[in-house]
């Protein structure tokens, strides 16, 4: 028998660059998807295969590609488990971070989480040159 989930353990996630509705992340990383809609699903599907409702998710940047044409993202945040954090990349524009933050993302930061620092460790997204 499993525990309530308001007994059970929350679990600590980290991730990055997941790029959802980026078309062209597909080419330039060779991701193995036809297009933005079927990575998003794959993505959907293995972010809550693990992540359960009540943990919490630190994405360490470049979550998507600002708010695409056609808005994809906001729709598809509420469908990904756990409270959700965003460390601000060098993909996520402002109006990205606002988007973050109105649909159920806990927060959003461009610098570092100061619940993380206190377990010992630090985050942060650097662009490669």
């Amino acid at each position: 028998m499993e525990a309530p989930a308001t007994l059970r353990k929350r679990n600590l996630w980290l991730t990055s660059d997941t790029h959802f509705c980026h078309d062209n992340i597909i080419q330039y990383c060779g991701r193995p998807f036809a297009n933005a809609e079927f990575m998003n699903e794959y993505l959907i599907e293995q972010w809550n295969s693990v992540v359960k409702p009540g943990d919490i998710v630190y994405h360490l940047g470049d979550v998507t590609l600002g708010l695409n044409h056609r808005n994809e993202f906001p729709r598809l945040v509420p469908r990904l488990n756990g409270s959700k954090r965003l460390i601000v990349g060098n993909h996520d524009t402002s109006p990205l971070i606002l988007a973050m933050v109105s649909i159920r993302c806990a927060s959003s930061t461009t610098r570092y989480s100061p619940s993380l620092r206190s377990k010992g460790l630090t985050q942060a997204s650097y662009p490669r040159a």
